[in-house]
């Protein structure tokens, strides 16, 4: 994972910094923000750092990571509650805010994960099953609407935000200042939850998610109505369906369509879902039913849907039997088999096994539950903010243009970089270390654009370095490598470059 740092506007390839008057803090993703399931951004008060997921004793100039004390989290999956580990293996002992379903579920999937990393790939250097008891000792739990004064300054507040079960939107409120952090939410009701909601807190910053920005989803009937079709076509044929599938929420949601369906046309043929982690999660949405929609609440005590008559628990021998058609109800992040096989490959080279050939009908419908580009712009209205940061998504797609986002919504332009910190030891002055710098790259990066520029900055293509030094050590420097999202490969590579430090011949 590497540091980064986001607290300045760019114009025209060059730094300037840009303070609003209504919000003097700044924002610190820790790693990449853009990518699903990747790090979100901390979030810096008059000198009061809080985090809302995720936090590593590596970043943020090395400070340790006790220095940084209140951790609300949003929601539960794997990546997110692998960082409640790290936490715990890396020393920090503050508290851990929690809504009650994502506190109930968590240990089940840190222990999943644990034994699949250690006792079927071997893996050693991991978290242990006590690490996982020690970090949900830390946990407080969060009622939704409830207002949790943390100490003289800091209260924090959560909203419902559909998306899974205990998922929550975070409001962390500093003296007058403020921030929400979305987390993953969705803006339409589901079969299984509500939608999110929130009021018009109008915060200085909110922190969205934009994992469909770009999208505007078509008829959620039609979807049903056409993944209905085709799963009832292929059974009448005499084939098979694979559904690959989250065991928690997506599993859910399309256990209650198909159950509904097989109920109305009184379909024989059997449904089976995986043992395991969807039986658990199963388990968690009948005790905690008043997280789930109004349909589901009014009917509990005539019916509980999550209760299936139709759908049981897998039978191991039915994987040899492969049927003619795979459904992919959402995401599939690039590089997964699920990621290829809908980009058309039909050879896979498989871990510890041979080359399989898809011979089968592949079709993709979104069941994704994240908010598209009308439910971003639909919660943006609600919370009326000054300020919007969209992360966990891609950065080639944008919401709306700049000029929109001017006039519709009343909201300030920033270009979010990214900044490495690089320590060398050099006893010469700043300016001499720098031309130093420009003159060990130039050496080495034939082909790039290098330049020194006036203001004392290197520019490699558009990557900004600056030096600076230490007062407390003279003889040691930091570097400061800036980037936009697109530069990332070849940020990293400079940073690796100036960390194994200056040639002798020119320190």
């Amino acid at each position: 994972m590497k540091p980064t740092h986001c607290s300045a506007t760019f114009k025209e390839g060059r730094e300037e910094e840009k303070k609003p008057t209504h919000c003097q803090g700044y924002l610190l993703a820790l790693g990449q923000t853009e990518p699903e399931g990747r790090t979100p951004p901390t979030c810096c008060f008059n000198n009061r750092t809080n985090t809302t997921r995720n936090q590593n004793q590596r970043n943020h100039n090395q400070e340790p990571l006790e220095n940084h004390a209140k951790l609300p989290q949003t929601h539960w999956n794997q990546n997110q509650q692998l960082t409640e580990e790290r936490r715990e293996m890396v020393g920090y002992d503050g508290p851990i805010y929690m809504t009650h379903p994502t506190k109930a579920i968590c240990p089940i999937l840190l222990e999943d994960f644990r034994k699949i990393t250690v006792d079927k790939k071997g893996e050693t250097n991991f978290f242990t099953s006590q690490m996982i008891k020690d970090c949900m000792k830390k946990v407080v739990p969060l009622n939704l609407h409830q207002t949790v004064q943390v100490d003289d300054e800091l209260e924090i507040k959560a909203y419902y935000a559909g998306h899974v079960l205990g998922a929550a939107m975070v409001q962390i409120k500093v003296g007058s200042e403020s921030v929400v952090y979305t987390g993953d939410y969705n803006m339409t009701p589901d079969r299984h939850l509500g939608a999110a909601w929130i009021d018009k807190c109008r915060p200085d910053v909110l922190i969205s998610e934009s994992t469909y920005a770009t999208t505007i989803r078509d008829s959620k009937r039609c979807r049903e109505r056409d993944f209905l079709k085709k799963v009832h076509e292929s059974i009448e044929r005499g084939g098979k369906v694979l559904i690959p599938v989250f065991a928690l929420g997506r599993a859910q949601e399309l256990c209650i369509l198909l159950e509904t369906f097989w109920e109305r046309m009184n379909l024989k043929a059997p449904i089976y879902f995986s043992t395991g982690l969807t039986e658990k999660a199963n388990h968690y949405y009948k005790l905690f039913i008043t997280w789930t929609n109004q349909k589901i609440r009014k009917t509990f005590v005539q019916r509980n849907m999550f209760e299936f008559k139709h759908i049981k628990a897998f039978d191991r021998s039915y994987a040899d039997n492969p049927g003619p058609m795979v459904i992919m109800p959402g995401y599939c992040v690039q590089g997964t088999i699920g990621h290829k096989i809908l980009n058309g490959q039909r050879k896979l080279e498989l871990e510890g096994r041979s080359t399989l050939e898809v011979k089968l009908q592949v079709e993709y419908m979104s069941f994704s539950a994240h908010a598209d580009a009308k439910g971003i712009m639909q919660l943006i209205r609600m919370a009326e903010p000054r300020n919007v940061l969209l992360v966990h998504g891609e950065a080639s797609l944008k919401l709306v243009s700049s000029e929109q986002a001017l006039k519709d919504l009343g909201l300030n332009e920033h270009q979010l970089r990214f900044t490495c910190r690089v320590q060398l030891q050099d006893q010469s002055p700043e300016q001499e270390t720098l031309s130093r710098v420009y003159t060990h790259l130039r050496s080495v990066l034939k082909g790039f654009s290098v330049q020194l520029l006036p203001d004392g900055t290197v520019m490699v293509e558009s990557i900004l370095i600056k030096v600076s030094s230490s007062p407390e050590d003279p003889d040691s420097k930091t570097l400061l490598l800036s980037w936009s999202y697109q530069d990332e490969d070849l940020g990293s590579f400079l940073s690796s470059l100036l960390k194994k430090g200056l040639p002798a011949a020119l320190c």
